[in-house]
């Protein structure tokens, strides 16, 4: 009986240990991401220092790789344009979110899975936080709590490219910085690029919410013309979109249970057999 005990008392501590592995966590692309203040970053109008065709389609995108389903994502803080200074009024930000299909390029010509906007409610300590409805998402923004999505249902794992942009208006005079550094960004689990071009000499503070954590990216490959979600190189049987499985520490501790499942039903069986 006391083995039957310990036996039961393993397999509970085991699950316990499964289920806080598969928790959400909210990780960051950059541990530091200030706010920069240099206008070759910002998202703003034409209507801004440096005259017509300065700003125009003006686009910021971090590519992240996640080993769990995403429920969340965004930056924590900005600074935006605020209507109470004289000529300014409320910027709005469009956020995209793709899956990654063999390259960037390609991703960004596909259609969001999510994408949402919102007029944003001024620079950090001003205004109320604002919400609003978007495609597969909700979106909410304040300048304490920064900008982000949240999924209905949330984004299964694998890499994604998340692209903001300011809807512009000339009739308007506003901007958006993003927390964002001007330095070589650190790793291989985030890549950044400013107007559709890799930028290495920039990192943005993306919060990602999700279960697991954020992987090694998968690199551009060739615009193949396979079919969308067919990753160049995959193995006959894999099916389309798969990404290779990074094991991590969730699967200890699942062979785990799986063996301390079967070793409790052979010592019931043999107590039954005694009887």
């Amino acid at each position: 009986m006391k083995k039957l005990v310990a036996i039961f008392i393993a397999v509970a501590m085991t699950v316990a240990l499964c289920i806080a592995s598969f928790a959400e966590e909210t990780v960051y692309t950059d541990n530091e991401g200030g706010i920069i203040w240099d206008a070759a970053f910002w998202l703003s109008n034409d209507s801004e220092a440096g005259g017509a065709g300065e700003h125009t389609a003006r686009t910021i995108d971090a590519v992240i790789n996640a080993s769990g389903a995403i429920s969340e994502l965004g930056v924590p803080n900005y600074w935006a344009s605020n209507p109470a200074t004289a000529g300014q009024t409320n910027a709005i930000v469009h956020v995209n979110v793709f899956k990654f299909v063999d390259n960037y390029a390609k991703t960004k010509q596909g259609t969001p899975v999510a994408s949402a906007e919102i007029q944003l409610a001024g620079d950090s300590n001003v205004g109320e936080r604002t919400e609003a409805e978007g495609t597969n998402c909700k979106i909410a923004a304040n300048g304490n709590t920064g900008i982000f999505l949240t999924f209905n249902t949330a984004l299964e794992a694998g890499q994604y490219v998340v692209e903001f942009s300011q809807v512009t208006d000339s009739d308007m005079i506003h901007y958006l910085v993003l927390p964002m550094t001007q330095k070589e960004y650190p790793d291989d689990k985030a890549a950044y690029y400013r107007n559709g071009e890799i930028n290495e000499n920039l990192t943005l503070r993306l919060a990602v919410k999700l279960e697991g954590e954020l992987l090694t990216l998968i690199p551009d490959g060739p615009d193949s013309g396979e079919q969308p979600g067919e990753q160049p190189g995959e193995q006959p049987g894999e099916q389309p979109g798969e990404t290779p499985v990074e094991t991590g520490d969730a699967t200890v501790p699942m062979i785990a249970v799986i063996a301390v499942i079967a070793l409790c039903a052979t010592v019931v069986f043999r107590k039954k057999r005694f009887f």
